[in-house]
């Protein structure tokens, strides 16, 4: 069954005004249940159904799709009714993948086929669930007596005129800028490849010499060396740890990135510290995990009203090192109002999050968090 067909039955049933606020001719794609609708459609559909689609269908003048002898007969009695109180009874459960270090079966070929008569040998591969770090490489030198990091970047890279004060060497930097200077500012047509107009530089022995990948520096500090005078920047967060308790006003915080999480998991070490400061541990966030708010302490929360739990499940979407918490509301997958956009998608930080962390499961079911992790 095709989406034109799941398309005209929702709207001929009604059924897109459930998540679009009564309009029936709109589907609402921002919200994750217009999937559940999907799937009611498509359990409701007989084969005499989609033939009488196929033979009745057309389009009219103005390339709309109409359907002239197509029944408006809801599939039950009270049938809209009941499928607006079961899709707005609908908690939604995202998969998160937990296990940052798995282990999977590897063959390896041997010519010893009296002791291994397959011909191979089955040995085990460590894998790991997640970026360890971002794929731009770093070197380091020595200025002004102090070791800096540094990487290549191609022409096209620069946009601006502080991106040209981060190169390293003062004749390239020259060389660029008066480039840049002649176009007008215009940093594309500037470094754009032109074989009648290439960008030299005079070499110590007074040769001309091409300009493709310049060294610029870069301010961070904190760069993983992966190999002997190789650094990377550690990419991506694993999760974040709170620190302290439900009254105190100020919270501490760890946020851990996908290397430190792996590392400590490789050598078999806990990834997140059970104290930080003097505070304890109070929980720890990672993405797609799922949290209910409260006003002021978690005791407001009311775990037998599926109505107020469902108004106040949000899920982290992603966290910075500066302890910042995204957040959305559980049901939403986008948004194209800026007003919606502010109230369904917001950030905390680690002070003012009021939230207990929670599992739900594939039918829905809310089960409290058991554990700080």
């Amino acid at each position: 069954m095709n989406g034109q067909a799941t398309g005209t039955l929702r709207r001929l049933w009604g059924l897109n005004a459930i998540l679009s606020q009564g309009d029936i001719d709109t589907k609402n794609r921002g919200d994750h249940r217009h999937h559940a609708i999907d799937a009611l459609v498509i359990a409701c559909t007989t084969p005499s159904l989609v033939h009488t689609l196929s033979a009745y269908s057309k389009f009219d003048a103005m390339g709309k799709l109409k359907n002239s002898r197509i029944s408006e007969e809801l599939p039950w009695k009270h049938f809209l009714r009941g499928v607006d109180e079961s899709i707005n009874s609908i908690i939604i459960s995202y998969r998160n993948q937990k296990r940052l270090v798995g282990m999977r079966p590897n063959k390896i070929k041997t010519k010893n086929l009296d002791s291994h008569p397959k011909g191979y040998i089955i040995g085990k591969n460590i894998t790991i669930r997640g970026q360890l770090h971002e794929e731009t490489l770093y070197g380091t030198i020595l200025q002004n007596g102090e070791e800096s990091y540094v990487t290549r970047w191609p022409l096209e890279r620069f946009t601006d005129t502080k991106q040209l004060e981060k190169i390293v060497d003062p004749k390239v930097k020259e060389t660029l800028q008066k480039r840049v200077k002649r176009f007008k500012g215009e940093f594309k047509a500037a470094f754009a490849e032109n074989s009648d107009d290439p960008i030299l530089m005079y070499s110590k022995k007074g040769k001309h010499v091409l300009i493709k990948k310049i060294r610029v520096l870069n301010p961070t500090e904190s760069l993983i060396e992966i190999r002997p005078k190789t650094f990377v920047e550690s990419g991506n967060n694993y999760a974040i740890a709170i620190y302290g308790d439900y009254e105190s006003k100020k919270r501490n915080f760890k946020t851990i990135s996908f290397w430190e999480a792996t590392q400590s998991a490789l050598h078999g070490k806990s990834i997140f510290p059970n104290e930080l400061n003097g505070t304890p541990l109070m929980f720890v966030l990672r993405q797609k995990d799922t949290v209910v708010f409260y006003e002021s302490h978690p005791d407001e929360i009311h775990w037998g009203d599926i109505e107020y739990l469902r108004k106040n499940l949000f899920r982290v979407r992603k966290f910075d090192v500066n302890g910042i918490i995204y957040l959305d509301y559980l049901y939403i997958a986008d948004v194209d109002n800026k007003e919606d956009r502010n109230r369904l998608f917001f950030q905390v930080n680690p002070n003012t999050i009021h939230c207990v962390k929670v599992n739900v499961d594939i039918l829905g079911r809310i089960v409290q968090h058991q554990g700080v992790e």
